[in-house]
């Protein structure tokens, strides 16, 4: 899609720089598997306990054998729930630490951390693959007691998150 809106709409700035697209893809991959992944259990066992009757039917099933054990029980006092947040924790620092070294390279040995997205000045795709599960987390936790979760999030890595969450 984003190929083909950077085709039809020349005249604006482009999301993929022309020759970056394994770039793009390996950045894509690091950050589904860094952050996507690790929170996928506890934020759709949050969804999920929250749905109807019909969408938790289709749904529950799904999410339990990804967590191995029944929704209840995870979002209970087993304590696997909070093991995912602080792997999830992790995972992101190893996003934030390759996001640092990025920088460090781009702008002459200096992190730049008050540039509003990744390449700077100026959107790139790069800040969609970065921002989409930040929105989805932000989006599925903005209810009641979850939110405290996003806000945990929001502050990882010295408030990363929410700074790109927002930009």
């Amino acid at each position: 899609i984003v190929k083909y809106l950077d085709q039809a709409y020349p005249d604006i700035p482009r999301l993929i720089t022309p020759g970056m697209e394994v770039l793009l893809a390996t950045l894509h991959a690091l950050v589904l598997a860094n952050t996507s992944a690790p929170l996928y259990a506890p934020i759709a066992s949050r969804i999920v306990s929250a749905m109807d009757e019909d969408s938790d039917t289709v749904y529950r099933g799904r999410v339990e054998r990804a967590i191995g054990m029944s929704i209840e029980e995870f979002l209970g006092t087993s304590g696997e729930e909070d093991k995912y947040w602080a792997k999830a924790k992790n995972r992101f620092g190893v996003v934030d630490s390759c996001i640092r070294k990025a920088a460090l390279a781009q702008w002459g040995g200096r992190v730049n951390e008050h540039q509003p997205y990744l390449a700077g000045e100026e959107r790139s795709y790069a800040d969609l693959i970065v921002v989409a599960p930040l929105l989805w987390a932000q989006k599925a936790l903005n209810l009641g007691e979850n939110y405290e979760r996003w806000k945990q999030i929001a502050a990882w890595n010295g408030g990363r998150w929410c700074g790109c969450a927002m930009a």
